[in-house]
């Protein structure tokens, strides 16, 4: 009896482990974004200064989720593409307070909750949000936006393995981005990107395979003149 009070916790860390082994298989290989919307009138070639826009989230927020996302797709981006300069959030939001342009960022926010689409952009921009993308062109010389939100959820199941039921939670970050043409008002490309981990694996990770995925494919197909 005592031998097998001693065996039951290892077969369920070795279950756990292989659980967890699967979920997270599917990280390994570099997933492609949906491309959800192309406008017409793209044209990536007037474009040398992209800013990118604090991160969004739709639901509940995970305040390290937000940041990686931020600094995973700056990063990420600068190193994929040199068509254009990129700008980070954070030195958006630095020259925000030094601009004195807070107020027309906290018009942008409640836009965005009224009028929330996929991405963070909208065509129901006011005109106060408006002239804060103006003042951003002119003070700063960028000429596109990069808009990001994401759902962060949780899912719990019960997997049978070797006539056990183990409870496994997993982890599910959609992430959405839309470029946005500040001189013509337009969301030129709105894409979606969905992948999933194990709960007990590093959220790091998660992150860091969307944040990859979503660079490593910017350019490619329709967005070939990137």
């Amino acid at each position: 009896m005592k031998a097998l009070r001693t065996v039951i916790p290892l077969l369920f860390v070795s279950i756990t482990f292989l659980l967890s082994s699967c979920a997270t298989s599917n990280l390994s290989e570099i997933a492609k974004p949906q491309e959800l919307y192309r406008s017409p009138q793209l044209d990536f070639t007037k474009v040398e200064k992209c800013g990118v826009i604090p991160v969004n989230n739709y639901g509940t927020e995970v305040p390290e989720v937000t940041d990686l996302l931020a600094s995973g797709l700056y990063n990420d981006l600068k190193q994929s593409q040199k068509a254009w300069e990129v700008v980070s959030a954070e030195d958006i939001l630095r020259k925000i307070n030094d601009l004195g342009i807070a107020r027309g960022y906290q018009n942008y926010i409640a836009d965005l909750n009224t009028f929330a689409t996929a991405g963070g952009a909208t065509p129901l921009f006011t005109s106060e949000t408006q002239k804060f993308f103006e003042d951003l062109k002119k003070k700063m010389g960028i000429e596109a936006l990069l808009f990001t939100s994401y759902n962060y959820n949780e899912q719990e199941s019960l997997k049978d393995f070797l006539g056990l039921k183990i409870k496994n939670t997993t982890r599910v970050v959609t992430v959405y981005t839309a470029i946005y043409d500040i001189s013509s008002k337009r969301t030129w490309w709105v894409a979606r990107i969905s992948m999933q981990q194990d709960a007990s694996d590093p959220i790091q990770n998660l992150v860091n395979s969307i944040t990859l995925a979503f660079s490593q494919n910017f350019g490619k197909g329709t967005l070939r003149q990137l």
